[in-house]
């Protein structure tokens, strides 16, 4: 009977306690976004992933899409890595090849030059001292594009190394970072 007598004052408890109610519900949602559930087995067959698919409301679609998706962007961003990788990889082998023939050539200048100084020692002719003396010298040009080669081989590996690793200290970051998000 009390409450019969004041009618405003039930009205304003009740649109309080309602509000309080929705706002408690608005706070309850804001606060823990649906998770997927269907991204655990990225393996998972398509049939089975289309009948897990079927009971979803559309905002529970649109979070399994938005996972998925990240799923498919992390593996993209793994396949460029590896497909860059592979194509630095060649690169260091030609890299190889060339310093391999380069050495190959260095050498048989050197062994040219010390036939050629051999020669003119023996001889005591300066026509073939200096001929010696180029053939030396062709044989040191030869040994610092060897040099430069190889140093530039070096610089690439080092840059793959670190392609391969994500950060010159060896910590992927990056990949971790999106690894742990699926």
């Amino acid at each position: 009977m009390r409450f019969q007598r004041r009618p405003a004052l039930c009205l304003f408890l009740s649109l309080l306690l309602a509000g309080f109610t929705l706002k408690t519900l608005a706070e309850d949602s804001a606060e823990s976004p649906p998770l997927p559930v269907t991204t655990t087995d990225p393996a998972i067959p398509s049939e089975e992933l289309a009948l897990l698919l079927i009971p979803l409301t559309k905002s529970e679609l649109m979070v399994e899409a938005d996972a998925w998706q990240g799923v498919v962007q992390t593996k993209a961003e793994e396949i460029a890595r590896a497909e860059i990788a592979v194509k630095r990889q060649n690169r260091e082998i030609e890299k190889a090849r060339e310093i391999q023939e380069q050495a190959e050539q260095a050498k048989q200048k050197l062994e040219v030059a010390g036939e050629k100084a051999a020669a003119a020692e023996v001889s005591g002719d300066p026509q073939r001292m200096a001929q010696a003396g180029e053939a030396a010298k062709e044989a040191q040009v030869i040994l610092e594009e060897t040099a430069d080669t190889v140093d530039e081989a070096v610089e690439a590996s080092e840059r793959t190394a670190e392609m391969q690793t994500g950060s010159p200290n060896g910590a992927d970051t990056k990949l971790a970072a999106t690894g742990a998000a699926t």
